[in-house]
């Protein structure tokens, strides 16, 4: 049985041997959204046809494009650049990471960023939005039209309404 096959047979799909945040945080999309061996392959044909990945119409490198996108699933550990591949790999319509991370001194801040999917261009890699031209009250409106829960800590609704 290879890896990959294994880890698709985990409940967890492997989240509990990932060895970093965004392998642990890719087995739980994987977990959301049901992916199984026959929905691996059918995004590999895709990925692979897909323009915007810039593969060559040649069988040998298309098939080694999709080996590469297996083993990048089968890993414990991803890089910033696995993770964002395999997201683009899943086909989404849009996706966007969302830190919400709380300071010593109690004061939270709320960044995101918009990992491209249909305007993808491998050259230019890591252009994005930068995180500047958002503000706190946008980020925490998209994460309450999506129904994600969070909290501020020391942020009351009594504040709120004070403001």
């Amino acid at each position: 049985m290879s890896k990959l096959e294994e880890k698709m047979r985990l409940p967890d799909r492997g989240e509990s041997q990932g060895k970093n945040t965004l392998a642990r945080l890719w087995s739980r999309i994987m977990v959301k959204i049901k992916l199984t061996p026959s929905k691996i392959e059918e995004n590999n044909r895709a990925y692979v046809r897909n323009p915007l990945n810039q593969i060559p119409d040649d069988s040998g490198k298309r098939s080694s494009a999709a080996g590469n996108i297996r083993k990048e699933i089968e890993r414990n550990t991803l890089t910033w650049r696995g993770f964002e591949k395999l997201i683009r790999w899943a086909r989404p319509a849009s996706a966007k990471v969302v830190a919400i991370i709380t300071w010593k001194d109690g004061t939270t801040t709320v960044d995101s960023i918009n990992i491209r999917i249909d305007d993808y261009d491998p050259k230019h890699d890591h252009e994005d939005k930068p995180i500047s031209e958002y503000t706190n009250d946008e980020l925490l409106a998209e994460l309450e039209a999506r129904g994600v829960d969070y909290v501020i800590p020391g942020h009351t609704e009594q504040e709120e309404k004070e403001d």
